[in-house]
């Protein structure tokens, strides 16, 4: 049996993801359309395609009449073929909130729901996502955001003590029979803000949680791209040291922003949580332009629930996780 070689392997495992991406971003696509959509011959969108349609990612649909000949053979791309369960951690008065929302392959909302609980609990974590998963058994990701930092899987700095120093993500992994993100609610919202189409794909913008009476918290994306820092530390904006503390939450903010301005210079900076009720825009940048010149200002936007957003960082990575996927697949059929 003839083997590919390492560089035939990636090239052929891209090609069933181009093909899956164009699939999923159209309505219906014959042979002819995805192989100039991709650049790749018919020849080779129809032996990818058959293996999509034999895995699921794909469905051939009724053919559709010609004019004149055999009908083309017509796919589409099969949203049901694979989910992500999403989970969303968050605390308040020393009630947790368990927040969950499961998304098809193309990314829409097919189940969401929410509960709370007095305390954490790790088993409150597992029968939430042990319910979602028996609910949609093709669940291929898991992503879970927590209010805290995550190095190396291990929940750091969190607001919820009982996750400090816990190997969360080995802890789902060995429950999960597929891929599990855990990451900071602030680095998943900025992913998620990030998305917004009036910002350019190399934008430059700081999501920050001001929360009451926790740390407040920031997630930055640099150029496009989302800065963890050495130990993924970046953007833990509370270990500023400010030489006095701030008069109000206006004023905090605007500190905050006019670091931030002066480190990352963003586009934007959106601020999000409790204490981002207690100010509007105006009075945040009457505090920057006291130390940065008005020409280097960013859009300040107030957002009343980073939740959303957060929601949105993890079905973005999680519906790249699914792609990924096919890539893994591909490798493994192959090798």
């Amino acid at each position: 049996m003839k083997t590919l070689g390492g560089n035939a392997t990636t090239m052929r495992a891209l090609n069933r993801r181009l093909l899956r991406d164009a699939l999923r971003t159209s309505d219906r696509s014959n042979l002819s359309r995805l192989a100039r959509d991709t650049g790749l011959s018919i020849a080779t969108c129809g032996n990818i395609m058959h293996e999509l349609v034999e895995c699921g990612v794909a469905l051939e649909c009724e053919e559709r009449e010609s004019r004149g000949g055999r009908p083309a053979r017509v796919y589409g791309f099969n949203p049901a073929h694979a989910h992500v369960v999403a989970l969303l951690l968050t605390i308040s008065g020393g009630a947790i909130r368990y927040r969950h929302r499961v998304y098809d392959a193309a990314g829409a909302v097919v189940d969401d729901g929410e509960t709370s609980r007095d305390g954490f609990r790790l088993a409150d974590v597992h029968a939430v996502l042990d319910d979602a998963v028996a609910r949609w058994p093709t669940a291929g990701t898991i992503a879970v955001s927590i209010p805290g930092v995550v190095n190396g899987g291990v929940a750091e700095n969190c607001d919820i003590p009982e996750l400090e120093g816990m190997d969360l993500h080995a802890n789902l992994a060995a429950r999960s029979g597929g891929a599990v993100i855990l990451d900071n609610d602030m680095n998943l919202a900025a992913l998620g803000y990030q998305d917004n189409p009036a910002l350019p794909q190399d934008a430059t913008l700081a999501y920050v949680v001001l929360s009451g009476d926790k740390c407040p918290g920031c997630g930055l994306v640099v150029n496009g791209r989302l800065t963890r820092g050495k130990s993924n530390f970046a953007g833990e904006v509370s270990y500023i040291p400010f030489e006095s503390p701030a008069a109000s939450a206006a004023e905090a903010a605007g500190r905050i922003a006019a670091v931030l301005v002066a480190v990352v210079n963003p586009h934007v900076v959106v601020f999000s949580g409790e204490a981002a009720g207690e100010f509007d825009s105006d009075s945040v940048r009457a505090v920057c332009r006291r130390t940065v010149p008005s020409q280097h200002l960013p859009e300040l936007v107030i957002r009343p629930d980073y939740g959303e957003d957060a929601f949105a960082g993890m079905r973005r990575l999680g519906l790249e996780s699914l792609a990924g996927d096919v890539l893994f697949r591909e490798k493994e059929a192959i090798a």
